[in-house]
């Protein structure tokens, strides 16, 4: 080993052994200060990185509002009938067949992108029903995926009865 690569390999080797041991000019002083802020800044956002601001499709979720699980479910929907898929939120998807007929699907995992109103979904399926083993791409109006969801069982939803007075 020559005399360069030893003296650097000697001050690596002291700097590991721990910040306090040497004395620091102003410079070196600052750059630590600054690197003890950035991992701060960086434990920080680990912390809070399972908080998560859902978007949120207003007006089908007030759609949804306005209907009540009926507690029956189907595994497969046919795709003839399906007139409208509008996403809740990254989990919830409305699905419209014909004129009052919902169900809503609560997607296994997350549909990332599925509310922002210039994504549309695709689908591949096996014969003519959409299925709870399915999956679903969000697209981007430039054709590319976006995100991708699997699907869970339908539910039923039947529009809720006004309170009798």
């Amino acid at each position: 080993m020559g005399a360069g690569r030893t003296a650097v390999y000697t001050r690596c080797r002291q700097a590991a052994r721990g910040w306090a041991r040497f004395s620091m000019g102003k410079k070196e002083t600052d750059m630590r200060t600054i690197l003890l802020i950035g991992a701060a800044a960086l434990a920080a956002s680990c912390a809070t990185g399972g908080e998560r601001t859902e978007r949120v499709n207003k007006a089908a979720a007030e759609t949804l509002a306005k209907y009540e699980p009926t507690g029956e479910k189907e595994r497969c929907i046919s795709t003839s009938r399906i007139d409208q898929m509008t996403a809740v939120d990254e989990k919830t998807l409305l699905f419209r067949l014909g004129v009052n007929d919902y169900y809503v699907n609560k997607v296994r995992g997350r549909c990332n992108g599925a509310t922002f109103s210039s994504n549309r979904f695709q689908y591949k399926v096996t014969g003519s029903q959409l299925c709870s083993i399915d999956i679903i791409d969000v697209v981007d109006t430039s054709g590319f995926t976006t995100g991708a969801c699997s699907l869970g069982e339908f539910e039923e939803l039947a529009l809720k009865q006004e309170p009798a007075e």
